[in-house]
């Protein structure tokens, strides 16, 4: 069987055109696979990248009847060649963050090195995000993780008191591409009631692409808040992956993952764990600062985070 030529018979009758349809555009992506193409085609599809990326798997292993939509229930095939998991392996050794789009483009590019075919893209996701996780399991919070929560100031002026500070940005990260599903403001530093307001903007991306392996990563520090707040998390579909802080402080997956600056906002990681004093800005000539309201709804707009999310 191939792509021009589809077994559709384990397919349910009434689904075939739509499965049909996603095939023509499966196929067009993995002649000419590259991260705009699964953007465009996720688009094209109405899916997220991470729903794409579970189509390309099932249509890679060539059993259509695995395809959403196809009204019959899925299996998972996971196996390796020898070859391939020892690309993965490599890979996973050199690896020096948790971005999973980084460590699968690496490994494609061994892999033609070597002449090895690789497998699906949500195959080498889900092995090298084990892979990953293992090793940097005690160095970074978001290794094996799907999302991560951390905390970096934002170079946007805020009136606070007589100061005029950066904020401190509570953000949702989504490790697969790196992008922010959701954030919110914060004058005094990070808090559980931000975390939680970025928690419930990045919701719905969570949500599209909760499985039983979705892993979301976070830190909590001293108080009774941050223990409700951690209760308050236990609604979720998903796995949460909690390290216990005294203080903000390590290099965390904003200052390995995120550029220094985002649609033009500058990104100062370090500065998350200072107080509003060591976190002024410098408001430029003629310009008045902004409100912590204003500047969360300037930055939400700036970075067109509805629940889609921006990297």
């Amino acid at each position: 069987m191939n792509s021009d030529d589809p077994d559709l018979s384990l397919v349910a009758p009434h689904r075939r055109d739509e499965v049909r349809r996603r095939i023509g555009v499966l196929s067009a992506y993995v002649k000419n696979p590259s991260v705009k193409a699964a953007k465009d085609a996720a688009a094209d599809l109405g899916l997220s990248l991470t729903s794409f990326y579970t189509l390309v798997r099932a249509w890679s292993e060539r059993r259509a009847e695995l395809l959403p939509g196809a009204g019959r229930s899925r299996q998972r095939k996971d196996d390796l060649t020898e070859d391939q998991r020892n690309i993965f392996e490599e890979v996973a050794k050199n690896a020096q963050t948790a971005v999973l789009q980084r460590a699968i483009e690496n490994a494609e590019k061994l892999a033609k090195a070597r002449g090895v075919a690789m497998p699906s893209w949500n195959t080498a996701r889900r092995h090298l995000r084990k892979l990953i996780g293992a090793r940097l399991s005690n160095t970074s919070i978001a290794a094996g993780a799907t999302y991560a929560v951390d905390y970096v100031a934002l170079d946007v002026p805020v009136k606070d008191g007589t100061l005029i500070i950066m904020p401190v940005a509570a953000i949702v990260l989504r490790i697969d591409d790196a992008a922010i599903v959701g954030v919110d403001l914060s004058s005094a530093g990070p808090s559980p009631k931000n975390a939680m307001s970025a928690i419930e903007m990045a919701r719905s991306s969570i949500l599209r692409d909760g499985t039983l392996e979705t892993v979301l990563a976070l830190e909590i520090f001293p108080g009774d808040e941050w223990r409700s707040f951690l209760e308050g998390l236990r609604g979720l579909p998903v796995k949460l992956r909690v390290f216990e802080r005294e203080a903000l402080g390590r290099k965390g997956p904003a200052a390995t993952m995120l550029p220094a600056k985002i649609a033009g906002i500058s990104l100062k990681p370090r500065l998350a764990g200072r107080d509003r004093q060591r976190r002024l800005a410098t408001l430029p000539a003629g310009a008045e600062p902004l409100t912590l309201a204003d500047a969360n709804a300037f930055v939400r707009e700036r970075w067109a985070i509805s629940g889609g999310g921006v990297s």
